[in-house]
């Protein structure tokens, strides 16, 4: 069986998001590439992942991408029968950019279809994930409690949150 495909199944055997996985397939592909025909994850070397890492560093790429790419590699070297130790970079520390009520007013109303319009109003009024807004049905929102529950959010997690008024009206 190609090693890129037990991959696949032990991290289908362990519960992965299919997220992750998909995240993690990509990056077993571009590593691969980047090792070179004949090469395979097993038998590269943690220089060569060090290697991989300056690269990708050297094309741009922010700390939190090299962690992942750290976490794919060292599961598909303890999943294939080998421990490795990688030092993590330092995730960098940025401050969200925040759009103030009266430009996420202008936001809104610069929208004139109807459902589009509601979208961006729950996405901003309830906080969610783009994900989350997808999964949302209307069984989910409970009007007398004025409550929205969140099924499968980050982490697999659920969750509550309270429905301003403005947003149950519209």
């Amino acid at each position: 069986m190609e090693e890129i495909e037990k991959l696949k199944i032990e991290m289908s055997a362990r519960g992965f998001s299919p997220k992750t996985k998909k995240s993690y397939m990509r990056i077993f592909e571009n590593f691969k590439k980047f090792l070179g025909e004949g090469l395979t994850i097993k038998d590269c070397t943690e220089n060569d992942i060090k290697n991989y890492l300056a690269y990708l560093n050297e094309k741009g790429y922010m700390n939190i991408t090299l962690n992942v790419v750290i976490s794919a590699l060292k599961f598909a070297k303890i999943s294939l029968g080998e421990r490795i130790f990688i030092k993590r970079p330092k995730r960098e520390k940025h401050l969200p950019s925040v759009f103030s009520k009266e430009e996420v007013r202008k936001l809104i109303d610069a929208v004139n279809n109807v459902k589009h319009k509601l979208i961006l109003k729950t996405i901003y009024g309830l906080g969610l994930r783009v994900s989350e807004l997808q999964n949302l049905e209307r069984g989910c929102i409970d009007f007398e409690r004025k409550m929205v529950h969140i099924k499968h959010s980050k982490g697999a997690k659920d969750r509550y949150i309270r429905l301003p008024d403005s947003l149950a009206d519209d």
